[in-house]
């Protein structure tokens, strides 16, 4: 039996009783029982009777289509949101991937960098300590020599610029101070100098590609930390101060 039948006989019964307690209606049944002997009675009762039915039966269709409509709504919604999360997750899966993708790149790059800067630091320590002995010579002390400023390019660092932010701030800012260097060559052309100026240009360059080939071993770290390879062992200011704290160590103690 629907849920709603109860309640209707219910009301029904009570809407019955409250009318008959009604001193007008009393006198309008008292009437017609007089006049159709019980006759107009009867239908005047199972009319209120059919009457009151009918309206629990529009008032109930109302609740349920109400009802109705709502958990239509709250189905959509949920619907809608559970569209919307997938696709968040796919546009994160895509992120992520596009992430791994330029970090590896990066790598691979600064890999290649870090054999060219290893094999430019031997040859300019090389080129330093022959330059160096030269200008005690007193024959070749004033001759002029053309220094060779080291050129490196990094074109996968060039070409994705605008997508260093997939790394993160403090990840690509720390991409961007290793590649920097890679600049020198744009900046300083090769010039003619003297034998004793070049032996100090190539010691200071040699010392240079030395601290810059740490600095690109520990920003590769970074990156690998970023395709969740291993823990990030912090940015590359730490690394230089920490540097800094163990080269004045042996002075300090002195």
């Amino acid at each position: 039996m629907p849920n709603w039948v109860p309640q209707w006989l219910c009301l029904s019964l009570f809407g019955l009783g409250l009318l008959l307690n009604l001193r007008p209606v009393v006198e309008i049944i008292e009437t017609f029982i007089e006049v159709g002997d019980g006759q107009a009675f009867a239908t005047v009762l199972s009319g209120l009777v059919g009457f009151a039915g009918v309206i629990l039966a529009t008032v109930a269709g109302f609740r349920n289509l109400t009802k109705s409509q709502s958990e239509t709504a709250q189905r959509e919604r949920e619907a809608r949101e559970h569209q919307a999360e997938l696709a968040r997750q796919a546009a994160e899966r895509d992120r992520k991937q596009e992430e791994d993708v330029l970090a590896s790149a990066l790598i691979a790059e600064l890999s290649a960098l870090y054999n060219r800067v290893h094999n430019m630091s031997i040859f300019l320590h090389g080129q330093g300590v022959i330059w160096e002995n030269l200008a005690k010579d007193p024959e070749f002390k004033k001759e002029s020599i053309e220094l060779a400023v080291p050129k490196y390019q990094v074109p996968i660092f060039s070409a994705n610029l605008h997508k260093l932010g997939l790394l993160g701030p403090s990840t690509a800012g720390d991409v961007v101070e290793v590649f920097a260097p890679t600049n020198m060559s744009e900046l300083t052309s090769n010039r003619k100098v003297p034998v004793t100026a070049a032996a100090q240009l190539a010691k200071g360059l040699y010392e240079q590609h030395m601290k810059w080939r740490g600095e690109i071993l520990h920003v590769q770290m970074r990156l690998l930390a970023v395709q969740g390879h291993r823990a990030d062992p912090g940015t590359l200011f730490e690394f230089r101060r920490e540097k800094e704290r163990q080269s004045a160590s042996p002075a300090t103690t002195a």
